[in-house]
């Protein structure tokens, strides 16, 4: 089933509602933000091909959208809003954008499917329970510019065996201390913001 126009409600680039019932969800190049709760449990999707100039994506958007496999987010993407991939239990790969500056809390929420994460993006938290109850996650690499760690990031992410990340940084650190006998850091460099151990102990 192929979707319409008519399927998507759009006002100055939002996209405040959907209608249709497409597997492979096209959304058009006109949208450059999903507002909460769009597709809220629309177990149909299995595919998703974002617009070009899409920004945001904000809260529970695709939440419990359960068959959704692959999400390969736009260049101009930079808002991913709390829980909105939360419980897309068949997701098993997500490519992200060098432009998002925000994840929010439990984005990833039991994506119980999910394997491997490489973060990008310039952004420099990473929330409470991003991707708690992940517990096919094997392998995550996050970036350098990260400078604090949320609660429960990893919560129940028993498969999680490698983290690459920059030798010296707050994610070398925390991986060593709070997942020491779970995981194996290994280093893609020597970090551009390193902490010293007092730091991270405080």
């Amino acid at each position: 089933m192929k979707d319409t126009t008519a399927n998507f409600k759009i006002n100055n680039g939002v996209l405040t509602k959907y209608t249709g019932k497409a597997e492979n969800l096209i959304l058009p190049d006109t949208i450059t933000k999903i507002e909460k709760g769009v597709f809220h449990c629309c177990e149909n999707i299995k595919t998703i091909e974002f617009p070009k100039y899409l920004v945001c994506i904000a809260e529970q958007a695709f939440y419990g959208c359960e068959n959704i496999r692959e999400v390969v987010f736009p260049q101009n993407l930079e808002y991913i809003g709390e829980c909105a991939f939360g419980y897309c239990s068949m997701l098993k790969n997500a490519v992200f954008s060098e432009n998002i500056s925000h994840i929010g809390k439990e984005a990833f929420l039991f994506c119980t499917s999910l394997k491997e994460v490489k973060l990008k993006g310039i952004m420099t938290h990473l929330e409470d329970s991003t991707f708690e109850g992940c517990c096919m996650l094997e392998t995550i690499e996050i970036p350098d510019n990260i400078l604090s760690i949320g609660v429960d990031v990893f919560a129940g992410c028993d498969d999680l065996k490698t983290v690459y990340c920059k030798k010296g940084s707050i994610t070398d650190y925390y991986m060593q201390f709070a997942l020491h006998d779970k995981v194996t850091v290994k280093y893609t460099g020597i970090s551009k913001n390193p902490i010293s151990l007092k730091q991270f102990l405080k």
